[in-house]
């Protein structure tokens, strides 16, 4: 006990009575610890950028050096605390950042997670109501994998009743243009959006032909009510 770091020498000596003894000698190096390992925080990044800075800790004695535990990825110096990490793999990446001096060692792990970009969405095709029925299915496009969509109202009055559903049930519109996005996302990356229009039209006017005539020639003039809401048409029905 109490060796002192560096190289110890001790010698084993025999003797008997008066002979010179005779003596062998052994070397304790005590290496110093490099310190605690930190491998840095956890983080997560899109596939879009697929590099990162480490951020290890500088050992106190010794060196450092990365390795990849699980996933894949290229060091661009991998004995440096805060090297590049490039060609990383999609979902879950370990690292180990390990300080070495000599007989000692430790490590620590730091996890690297590398979304995929969200699918392409597609609200569906623009869709045209009456008040008087002012519900609707929506139609836009499941996403895959990981990615996640949501529904919401950009213009308008609705009530979607469930906002994650790709094929919802939309309630509660106001006459006139309604506008719905559909957000699809994944982890880190970017949001990806499609935007649908629900146009609902209000009740027309009501319909006033005008009094019955009896007529001698084979013409008049009709007079029907100019509608304040809609357009008029005229056609024949019978004769």
């Amino acid at each position: 006990s109490g060796l002192s770091s560096g190289n110890n020498l001790i010698q084993w000596s025999v003797s008997n009575g008066v002979c010179a003894p005779n003596s062998s000698s052994v070397i304790i190096q005590v290496d110093l610890t490099p310190g605690v390992a930190a491998a840095g925080s956890n983080q997560t990044l899109c596939i879009s950028s697929p590099s990162i800075v480490l951020s290890g800790n500088t050992p106190t004695a010794g060196a450092g050096s990365w390795s990849v535990s699980s996933g894949s990825g290229v060091f661009t110096n991998s004995t440096s605390a805060s090297a590049t990490l490039t060609n990383l793999g999609l979902g879950l990446n370990t690292l180990q950042w390990t300080l070495t001096n000599g007989a000692c060692s430790n490590s620590s792990s730091v996890t690297i997670l590398v979304d995929d970009l969200a699918d392409n969405p597609v609200a569906g095709p623009n869709q045209s109501l009456c008040i008087s029925s002012p519900t609707t299915i929506l139609a836009a496009n499941t996403p895959s994998g990981t990615s996640v969509g949501v529904w919401s109202v950009i213009s308008g009055t609705a009530v979607i009743t469930n906002s994650a559903l790709a094929t919802s049930t939309l309630t509660g519109l106001v006459s006139g243009t309604n506008a719905l996005q559909w957000l699809v996302s994944n982890g880190v990356c970017p949001v990806k959006t499609s935007t649908v229009l629900i146009i609902v039209d209000d009740l027309p006017s009501v319909a006033i032909a005008g009094a019955n005539q009896t007529i001698c020639a084979g013409s008049t003039t009709l007079s029907a009510t100019v509608p304040t809401l809609g357009t008029g048409m005229w056609q024949v029905i019978t004769g």
